[in-house]
C-alpha cells in the first residue's frame, strides 16, 4: 500500500459492565497489480481488489466470538474522497470478497463497509490504496477508530 492516511471507524453495542472483545472488523485490501510495479495499476485499466474482512485476537481474555461478515460494500474515489463510485463486489470465500475498480486517475481511494448479522460494523477508508501509472512510495498509516 502506498497510503499515508486511512480512518477506520467500528459501530457495536457494549456493556460497560462486562469486559468484552470489540466485535469488530478489520478490512484488508489487496490490489492485482503490475508484475514490474506491484500497487501500481496502467491507466485507464480495471483493477480486480480482494478485500478481506477479518477479525483478530485482542488479547488473552475475552474470547473473540467467531463470526463471519455477511455484508461487504466497496466503492473507489480518483479525487481523495470528495466523490464516491460504488464497486461491483462478490464474495470470493468466507472471509474474501472481490471488488473491480476502474483506474483513470492518478491513485485510488477504497473505502468498505462490513457488517455482520448482529448488527456491528466497521467502515474503513484507504486513500490512495494503490497507484495508477507512475511510483509513488509513502508509509500507510490508520488512524480515528471509534466506538457507538
Amino acid at each position: 500500500m502506498i497510503s499515508s492516511r486511512a480512518t477506520l471507524d467500528w459501530y457495536f453495542k457494549a456493556d460497560p459492565a462486562k469486559p468484552m472483545a470489540a466485535p469488530v472488523f478489520l478490512t484488508r485490501f489487496f490490489p492485482a497489480g503490475r508484475a514490474e510495479q506491484p500497487l501500481h495499476a496502467a491507466p485507464n485499466s480495471i483493477t480486480t481488489v480482494a478485500v478481506s474482512a477479518g477479525r483478530s485476537p485482542q488479547g488473552p481474555d475475552p474470547k473473540l466470538t467467531k463470526v463471519t461478515a455477511t455484508t461487504v460494500r466497496a466503492r473507489s474515489s480518483v479525487d481523495d474522497g470528495r466523490t464516491w463510485n460504488a464497486a461491483t463486489t462478490v464474495r470470493h470465500t468466507d472471509s474474501i470478497w472481490q471488488a473491480t475498480v476502474n483506474d483513470p486517475a492518478f491513485a485510488v481511494a477504497l473505502p468498505s463497509e462490513v457488517a455482520d448479522s448482529a448488527g456491528d460494523s466497521s467502515v474503513e477508508t484507504v486513500y490512495q490504496a494503490y497507484a495508477i501509472g507512475r511510483a509513488s512510495h509513502a508509509a500507510a498509516v490508520v488512524t480515528g477508530a471509534r466506538c457507538r
